[in-house]
């Protein structure tokens, strides 16, 4: 038997105070550990191990603790009525006890009992001792909660139809099994969903720190991918409380009108494991005749692991896995020009390993009549660099200083904060070499990689040319490239690219204040032939 769930509303424990066994003391208690003050650096790298986040914190705090309400002030003021309830799934393997209940915990204590019909727990399949008694002595403790066990493990998106097929509701949230919602996290969702049960929403997503665990606002918004289906983060403005159209979204958490979720087919059932599911199911979404937005009243935190005190793979995929769901996302939903790139940006996949039967979503787009990527690329994701296109491109090739042969080179240095360096020219005109570039319509400088997501940067330094990921926002990014002088400049500032040599064919890029007629200052294209 459940506990009774409460008549009257408590705004601070909606379900009433759960998790208390039958003589009324807690279920769980916080375990001691030391102060954030007092935590060294080998305690840190103990703590993070396996998961990527501090679990000695995360077990040292209350399962129900409070959290800053950081919603927009016009939040507070809207009524939501005629809403329908909901079911949530969390889907989860081998996550520890803490983040897990404290996650469900959340849920109960800041969601209307009138709107949460039941949360859905489906195991993937955990090994971990830990998942299994100590788990469930706690759940049997909750209201409203039902578990359900894979036999063996099948993955996030697999999960993830199973728990929708259980559910009850009009309405099915999905929820990552390390989060805490806020409050009044569920009204503005199903809201809109209400409004048209063609809207499948995501919350705007806050950070949970992984080491202190503090909750503040600011994570994840409106979401999209490159080329390597990898994502990226378009800047579009949330003004006030509107929603707003987002390309794709973070993968764990949304809702949707649970027979639209099967109207579109749940998850391929070829995806495996996880990764590229956070994509497909947003081009599929929005190529059959629906919209994904960002709610911006609705905010849920979330643990980013962080690699500082660990690292390692939490839930090991391997990357053959990975590969295929992204070229099964990209042979579906994309014309062969833009699948080309996908493939590009990806790795092969080997002989051994087919990419599977494509009827699937075959079936789905003729039966949805269901619109092509290009029109994706128009009406939803206009942001997307097209390499090649010339809506978006002013020259493709290797930016050489005439008067010493030498070229831009990221000397094989291409993650965030490298600093881009100089070298002889090498005439090597093909993408992926380390002297190839793309001039764009939006003042950039790319690098011609497989994903063209990585841009010339200032960084706020004033020593040279640094390499970040595109961020479509001009400032540190914004360059002009003048064809007459050749300068490549810093509009703001008024300050050139410039080859410095240091002898023995060793050369360095500085920024220095713009000279006319400095032949250390003049770049030139060397364009590629064709389409990159």
């Amino acid at each position: 038997m459940f506990p009774a769930t409460p008549t009257v509303e408590d705004p601070e424990h909606m379900h009433g105070i759960v998790g208390l066994k039958a003589d009324g003391t807690p279920g769980w208690s916080p375990k001691d550990y030391a102060s954030i003050a007092d935590e060294t650096v080998v305690m840190k790298r103990k703590a993070h191990n396996p998961n990527c986040f501090n679990l000695a914190r995360s077990d040292n705090i209350q399962l129900d603790r409070e959290i800053p309400d950081v919603r927009h002030p016009q939040c507070k003021d809207v009524v939501y009525t005629s809403l329908p309830s909901v079911s949530v799934v969390f889907v989860f393997f081998n996550e520890p006890v803490s983040p897990l209940v404290r996650s469900i915990m959340s849920v109960l204590d800041r969601t209307p009992p009138h709107l949460l019909n039941e949360i859905i727990l489906v195991d993937d399949g955990s090994d971990r001792e830990y998942t299994h008694k100590e788990l469930e002595d706690l759940l049997v403790l909750l209201p409203k909660v039902t578990l359900r066990r894979m036999p063996k493990r099948q993955g996030l998106m697999a999960t993830r139809v199973e728990g929708a097929r259980l559910a009850q509701s009009e309405v099915v949230v999905f929820l990552d099994s390390h989060i805490e919602c806020n409050t009044g996290w569920l009204e503005p969702m199903i809201g809109r969903i209400a409004e048209d049960p063609r809207h499948v929403v995501v919350p705007m997503i806050d950070s949970i720190d992984p080491d202190t665990f503090k909750y503040t606002a600011g994570g994840l918004d409106v979401v999209a991918f490159d080329w390597g289906l990898r994502q990226a983060f378009p800047k579009r403005p949330i003004e006030g409380i509107a929603p707003v159209a987002s390309p794709g979204m973070g993968g764990g958490l949304f809702a949707i009108d649970r027979k639209l979720f099967f109207k579109l087919g749940g998850y391929d059932p070829e995806m495996k494991l996880y990764g590229g599911e956070e994509v497909e199911l947003p081009m599929r979404v929005w190529q059959c005749g629906n919209t994904m937005e960002v709610i911006p009243c609705s905010r849920i935190g979330h643990i980013f692991r962080s690699g500082e005190f660990h690292s390692g793979q939490v839930y090991p995929v391997p990357g053959h896995v990975i590969t295929k769901n992204h070229l099964r996302a990209a042979h579906m939903w994309m014309e062969p020009q833009y699948r080309k790139l996908v493939e590009d940006a990806n790795a092969r996949l080997p002989p051994s390993v087919p990419l599977g039967d494509l009827s699937w979503g075959t079936e789905i787009k003729e039966r949805l009549n269901c619109k092509m990527f290009g029109w994706f690329l128009e009406n939803v994701y206009p942001e997307l660099f097209i390499p090649g296109d010339p809506k978006f491109v002013v020259a493709t090739g290797s930016l050489r200083n005439p008067a010493t042969n030498v070229c831009l080179d990221t000397l094989g240095r291409e993650s965030d904060d490298s600093k881009l360096g100089a070298y002889s020219c090498h005439n090597l005109m093909k993408k992926g070499s380390s002297q190839m570039f793309v001039v764009t319509k939006e003042d950039e400088v790319r690098l011609a990689t497989g994903t063209y997501h990585s841009c010339f940067d200032r960084a706020n330094k004033p020593d040279g040319i640094y390499i970040w990921g595109c961020h479509l926002g001009h400032g540190n990014q914004e360059w002009k490239w003048d064809k007459e002088s050749g300068h490549l400049y810093d509009p703001s500032t008024r300050r050139c690219a410039t080859l410095v040599t240091h002898g023995n064919d060793r050369y360095d890029v500085a920024m220095a204040s713009c000279k006319d007629g400095d032949e250390t200052m003049r770049w030139e294209i060397k364009q590629m032939a064709g389409v990159v």
